[in-house]
């Protein structure tokens, strides 16, 4: 089975040493040859501490000696973890934000002069268009598959949605073929892409976040699941609450801690047996997943998640917690069964989900088993280490050319 660690350029490199920089344990040192190289990282969707954008991408950069600018809404001013943040201001309507907010991000950069422009949403690709033409350096960060992430929202009539996702992708083609690279989450967003312009750099979890709370540190409570992440319908959190209710008939010891943004379900701080902690910091989201039984990954299949590889997954595996993945998430569901981390439900029946979760709770040494067998497999082959080595590779390269 294919890894989201396999590169599609030729050269790209799994070792931990590489051109004038060293990884060590996910933490990259400082090199000379990469200092006063001026990085301009923008999104106009993402929050300023997105994990992949902030935490590992910019703060990689940073540590290797690079002169890192975040452009994002409602950023802080100021410089954290040796990245500088500047705020887009947000511009109230879509039109709006597109063509002004657009326009005006667009003079900040130029203004900014940076050596290579590192953008993170669909909707800026008309500004990656416009720098490759003012002739700059340019990486397009495909954090999703367009045509299928847009093709199946369901606030957008079907054919709109289909006309909006086919121009969306035909204009990743085109800043693609002008010479922008483009950096994938994973092999099946890179397969639309010419080989020799797109890197593929998954979204492993750094190991440093789950050192301390890997080695024992934080009690385990064998009662207690955990979800991290978006709470929406498509993350099947109605099959969960309804999974938990079950649940409880037979074990009312059995309860749920839930993190993050909540979009258009009903709120999990309004159903029995869950423990909603809001959004959290990353250090909370280490220990929350280190403190549980089994962690939940359930996604209804819709042609975007097929193939998707969540970092939660991998987060829950790298505080060693075994999982509850979805059917429909086929590339999770086959590492979890290869690797032997977890179980696999029909995220179509809380009854499915009911059962594996009462499984944790009933046979607690089997299920700390695959937590090791998880943590083991972050460990030795789904961790960040290996893709900050791409993604510095990429950027010498870039700013060396």
């Amino acid at each position: 089975m294919p890894h989201a660690s396999v590169s599609c350029t030729n050269d790209a490199r799994s070792t931990t040493r590489a051109r004038g920089y060293l990884l060590d344990a996910g933490k990259v040192t400082m090199s000379t040859s990469t200092t006063n190289r001026r990085v301009a990282h923008f999104t106009s969707a993402h929050p300023p501490f997105d994990t992949r954008i902030f935490h590992k991408e910019c703060r990689t950069l940073a540590d290797a000696g690079y002169d890192v600018t975040l452009f994002a809404p409602d950023a802080p001013e100021g410089t954290t973890d040796g990245v500088r943040l500047i705020a887009i201001p947000r511009e109230q309507g879509r039109v709006r934000r597109l063509v002004l907010g657009n326009l005006r991000l667009f003079r900040k950069l130029l203004a900014h002069k940076a050596d290579v422009y590192h953008f993170h949403d669909p909707e800026l690709l008309p500004l990656g268009l416009l720098l490759r033409l003012a002739r700059r350096h340019v990486v397009y960060d495909a954090h999703e598959h367009v045509r299928f992430s847009i093709g199946s929202r369901d606030y957008l009539p079907r054919p709109l949605a289909l006309g909006v996702a086919r121009a969306t992708w035909a204009l990743e083609q085109l800043v693609s073929r002008l010479g922008a690279h483009v950096v994938t989450a994973t092999p099946t967003i890179a397969a639309q892409f010419r080989p020799e312009r797109c890197t593929v750099i998954g979204n492993f979890p750094n190991l440093t976040e789950f050192e301390d709370v890997s080695s024992g540190s934080v009690d385990r409570d064998p009662t207690t699941g955990v979800y991290i992440g978006g709470l929406s319908e498509e993350r099947c959190l109605e099959e969960i609450y309804d999974a938990l209710s079950l649940a409880k008939e037979t074990d009312e010891r059995l309860s749920l801690i839930m993190a993050g943004p909540v979009d258009g379900i009903r709120h999990p701080a309004d159903i029995e047996g869950v423990d909603y902690r809001g959004v959290v910091d990353r250090p909370t989201v280490a220990n929350l997943i280190a403190g549980s039984a089994f962690g939940l990954v359930l996604f209804h299949a819709l042609p975007n998640t097929i193939d998707a590889l969540p970092t939660k997954f991998f987060e829950y595996a790298a505080a060693g917690t075994p999982v509850i993945v979805s059917t429909s998430t086929v590339q999770l569901s086959r590492i979890a069964q290869e690797e032997e981390c977890g179980l696999v439900v029909d995220e179509t029946s809380p009854e499915d989900i009911a059962n594996a979760m009462r499984q944790m709770l009933d046979n607690p040494i089997d299920a700390r088993a695959m937590g090791e067998r998880a943590r083991q497999a972050v460990v030795a082959r789904y961790n960040w280490a290996p893709e900050a080595t791409r993604l510095l590779d990429l950027y010498s390269r870039l700013t060396n050319s």
